[in-house]
């Protein structure tokens, strides 16, 4: 299997689940105030978080507080108001393809290729805007 096969299949198996037009009140409802699903990840126990909020920055901060480790910011996406899929919808799509590396509350254990497809995905859904951190991690050997 290539590389652009295995990237492919997050991607391909998330747009079986979506049916458009969205017709769910949680899945398509109006929001007003910018949304974010985002990846973050925590050196110390090398567990990344898939969440989402509507303040990435202030819920970085607060997981950093909590947990006494330094939280890298990964990936996030920010989703348009009115027009994408809800942070709610695709979190939960996310946990659930996810499931088998589920290793406490909303932290997995993922590897590198598992975060690609998850920015294969986000590049997919687009969004607003996207903020990715994978490659400086990665040279910077945060993320391996």
């Amino acid at each position: 299997m290539n590389n652009l096969s295995v990237n492919r299949f997050l991607v391909d198996w998330y747009y079986s689940k979506v049916k458009y037009p969205l017709t769910h009140e949680n899945d398509c409802k109006y929001y007003n105030e910018s949304q974010f699903v985002y990846l973050f990840y925590n050196a110390d126990n090398k567990k990344f978080k898939i969440g989402k909020s509507n303040n990435f920055l202030r819920r970085r901060r607060e997981i950093q507080s909590t947990s006494g480790s330094v939280i890298y910011n990964v990936i996030t996406l920010q989703l348009e108001p009115g027009y994408d899929e809800t942070t709610g919808f695709i979190e939960k799509k996310l946990h659930e393809f996810f499931k088998d590396k589920r290793e406490v509350g909303e932290w997995f254990n993922l590897k590198v290729r598992d975060v690609l497809q998850i920015r294969d995905l986000f590049y997919c859904i687009y969004g607003e805007d996207m903020t990715d951190n994978i490659n400086e991690l990665y040279k910077e050997k945060i993320i391996k």
